[in-house]
């Protein structure tokens, strides 16, 4: 029996929330995800549910992640089987911030830790005393709660003076010795994790030069020295760990909106884990169990509850963690999706080819150009394939397309590498019934398999993008030229 989708409102309106993960029938998440609305592009819903499963394992980890950096700090390290070890690096009252690297392999991630500062008792004593005497001074001058309240997050009273037991407060507030150091008691507010480039001799001689293969954007090793300076913002971001919040009006959770990560897949694997090889792994568990039984808010429409639903159902599945079963289904959905644009778009991308050829677009020098020359290209044709070679600002890409009798069979979309191989970004096989069908695993076409990572997903986006962009410019110009070729009445 299939569970109701919960409600909840946005002031007179009523909304659709996505199911608690006990209720959810992945499959049927799954299909209706990939049956969405067949827009001009679908390539953003991956992302969706990338972020939808971050988000539920973030709140399905967030009891062990101080207590394992804690023990991280306390033990030099900590490891996983694959050899990947996490050790603090600096930490104020409030934030920890630790590396991840391997031995063997290059590249890592600085992974920053925050939490919610707790003073010491005296201190709490002395704030109860200077906040008493400024609520009364205030009060005095004529000032409300609420009144108070907006001067002290500085958007009201601001015609009274500043009292020196508010400057006092202010200063005590920023004194680092007034509060606890980081225990495994401490509330976890946040987890991020930021894919770095190593120098030689990596991170005080942990870890290996270079970067990982899976990213494109990286930091250095000065992120470390920017967060002691508490400037958090890098480039970089794998991964950002944020626990849903309680909706107030209902049981229904809430996630974060704060930036996604980019590729979190192998970031979350190892976590995962970390959690698993330290014990950990039986108290995310069972706060999975918990959360398994409440709802979730769902912004957007169309199929984004499914989306959702398929991001917490594969986490859910897994009690809490990342396992490689989830990034294996994560794989999957993005290739079905851009299966779903290839098949929408493939018809106009054969128009465009044959118009290239009939329009002497046939070699570099004689290339079509559109998008004020972000977009250019050219088709060559060998009788049974047709191939558009195009240029963006993002590289050189080929895009094969193999017909049988005029029929499509196979599509296969490349990044070019000048001197080198080129690598497979995007394949595509027809079945029994004609339709194309992913086969990124090249067991369709026995052919090698596709990455994959950031950069693939990326181009084949691209790819997308650009050919759909081309075959409109193209058959709007050649519209045009009929327009004007055609005798006046």
């Amino acid at each position: 029996m299939t569970v109701q989708r919960p409600t909840w409102n946005l002031g007179d309106e009523i909304h659709s929330g996505s199911r608690a993960a006990k209720d959810i029938d992945l499959a049927a998440s799954t299909a209706e995800a990939l049956a969405g609305e067949k827009y001009y592009s679908r390539m953003n819903e991956p992302q969706s549910v990338v972020t939808a499963a971050v988000q539920y394992a973030a709140s399905c980890m967030a009891p062990v992640l101080v207590p394992m950096a804690v023990q991280a700090r306390e033990q030099g390290h900590i490891t996983e089987p694959g050899g990947w070890q996490l050790r603090v690096e600096s930490e104020s009252h409030k934030e920890m911030c630790l590396s991840l690297t391997h031995p063997g392999a290059p590249g890592g991630w600085c992974v920053s830790i925050d939490v919610d500062q707790e003073m010491i008792d005296i201190a709490k004593q002395r704030l109860s005393v200077l906040d008493q005497s400024i609520k009364e001074k205030l009060e005095a001058h004529g000032l409300n709660h609420m009144q108070i309240f907006y001067r002290e997050i500085g958007i009201g009273g601001k015609d009274i003076e500043k009292l020196p037991e508010e400057l006092e407060r202010s200063n005590f507030k920023a004194d680092r010795t007034n509060y606890r150091s980081i225990g495994p008691g401490h509330e976890f507010s946040a987890m991020r994790a930021y894919a770095l480039r190593l120098p030689e001799g990596g991170i005080n001689g942990h870890g290996r030069a270079g970067a990982q293969s899976d990213t494109e954007s990286f930091s250095s090793i000065d992120i470390f020295d920017s967060y002691a300076k508490r400037d958090g913002w890098a480039s970089g971001l794998s991964a950002q760990l944020i626990p849903a919040r309680h909706h107030r009006d209902d049981e229904l959770l809430t996630p974060s909106s704060d930036r996604d990560g980019v590729m979190p897949e192998r970031f979350m694997g190892i976590l995962s884990n970390l959690i698993t090889a330290n014990g950990y792994e039986p108290t995310v568990r069972a706060r999975e169990a918990e959360l398994s039984t409440r709802g979730w808010i769902s912004f957007g429409s169309g199929n984004s509850h499914a989306l959702q639903e398929v991001g917490h159902g594969l986490i859910h599945q897994a009690g809490g963690l990342w396992t490689p079963e989830v990034t294996d289904a994560m794989r999957d959905f993005s290739a079905e999706i851009a299966a779903c644009d290839v098949r929408m778009n493939v018809g106009d991308w054969i128009r465009l080819a044959r118009n290239l050829e009939e329009q002497g677009n046939a070699r570099r020098a004689d290339l079509f150009s559109a998008n004020d020359g972000r977009d250019e290209a050219w088709a060559e044709n060998d009788g049974d394939t047709l191939t558009i070679r195009h240029e963006t600002q993002h590289g050189k890409f080929r895009t094969d397309i193999l017909l049988r009798d005029g029929a499509l069979q196979e599509l296969h979309c490349y990044r070019e590498r000048p001197g080198a191989p080129d690598i497979a970004v995007g394949r595509f096989r027809a079945d029994g019934q004609g339709v194309l069908q992913h086969d990124y695993a090249g067991t369709l076409t026995h052919d090698v398999e596709v990455a994959y990572n950031i950069r693939n997903i990326r181009d084949m986006n691209g790819i997308i993008g650009s050919l759909s962009s081309l075959a409109c410019v193209m058959d709007e110009e050649l519209e045009a030229r009929n327009v004007d070729d055609s005798p006046s009445p």
